[in-house]
């Protein structure tokens, strides 16, 4: 595909760009929507049970994604190309369902019950160092010097956020917090494995199989662990009222402007756009939840400007080289690793 030209912005590459930083907000939103969702069930309990648990949001949002996705990669998922995946195809596809979009992002669910959702986007700020180290170990990938300058000041901006809280006791790090540690182990490895494996299994297929897979895999853990009473209230009316929103805008929506950015975006922009996303993240608490953010907290996002300003200009060096993102299907897992919890 050929070069765009230096100093120009196409039709297509304008809305690839609008499309992703208007992914980076509904996906910085996701956790405090989600966390003010639960809220507000417990506010409105159905016989002592709050009606949009964390399973329930969890599950109905993988249904509903898993819907989303299907139509839009249904040119991919064929019969005859799911047919051409091997076995082994399959058993990677399972296992990458049950780490990735059940294991992950239950953790990240249970830690939005534990923790302050600020707490969990900061600590989520590790998952695409843990894959940079990764890639640069197993794959020899090699980050240019900006990247590297813009990951070490987001690594930096959580260490002095949540470390100057703990030693100020404005917070404890507890067990939501190792949740989140431990969710970002898990995603960063799972995306290492996918990154091998999309080598042979196209892109779309990865992730509606992952999606919808995950769904049952989770359900049926739950099932296991707490009974099928645990989804009782799955099609409660106050639910739905609620969950048909959160899916229309942050799982569906998200997803559209997603695989929007990466159709017409370029990877440029969905880099730089991914270290804006604790700043956003922040922001959105405040305006959600209502959150003060401490000194520490504002401290922590004066080293995240400082990241979004090294890879702003990174991207300002690779202008003259950038060229459309033709093979998204390849590349866009390693993009998507700038973004963490996308909702579901």
């Amino acid at each position: 595909m050929a070069q765009q030209q230096t100093g120009s912005t196409s039709p297509t590459s304008l809305r690839g760009i609008i499309s992703i930083w208007l992914a980076v907000l509904i996906f910085a939103a996701a956790g405090s929507v989600v966390q003010l969702l639960t809220q507000l069930g417990a506010m409105h309990p159905v016989e002592g049970r709050n009606p949009i648990s964390f399973c329930n949001v969890l599950f109905i949002g993988n249904l509903f994604a898993f819907f989303a996705l299907s139509i839009i990669y249904r040119k991919q998922c064929t019969f005859k190309a799911l047919c051409a995946l091997r076995i082994r195809d399959w058993m990677a596809l399972i296992f990458l369902a049950f780490i990735s979009a059940t294991l992950a992002p239950s953790l990240i669910f249970i830690a939005l019950e534990r923790t302050d959702v600020i707490h969990v986007l900061l600590l989520g700020r590790i998952e695409p160092v843990i894959f940079i180290v990764l890639a640069v170990i197993i794959f020899g990938d090699r980050p240019d010097r900006w990247s590297i300058l813009a990951m070490l000041f987001t690594i930096t901006g959580v260490v002095v956020a949540l470390g100057w809280q703990v030693m100020g006791n404005y917070m404890r790090f507890g067990s939501g917090e190792i949740m989140v540690i431990a969710a970002a182990l898990i995603s960063a490895f799972g995306s290492i494995i996918s990154k091998f494996w999309l080598k042979t299994i196209p892109f779309g297929i990865f992730l509606v199989f992952r999606t919808g897979m995950g769904a049952i895999i989770f359900f049926w853990i739950a099932v296991y662990l707490f009974g099928f009473d645990h989804f009782q209230d799955a099609f409660s009316p106050f639910l739905w009222k609620w969950m048909l929103a959160y899916v229309a805008i942050i799982v569906v929506g998200g997803q559209i402007v997603w695989f929007t950015g990466l159709k017409s975006g370029n990877a440029v922009t969905i880099a730089l756009a991914g270290t804006f996303l604790p700043i956003a993240g922040i922001g959105f608490a405040i305006l959600i939840l209502d959150r003060t953010p401490t000194l520490p907290i504002l401290a922590g996002c004066v080293f995240f400007f400082i990241a979004f300003a090294f890879a702003g200009f990174g991207a300002w060096k690779k202008h003259k080289k950038q060229r459309r993102l033709a093979a998204y299907e390849t590349d866009a897992l390693v993009l998507e690793e700038n973004f963490g919890f996308k909702g579901v």
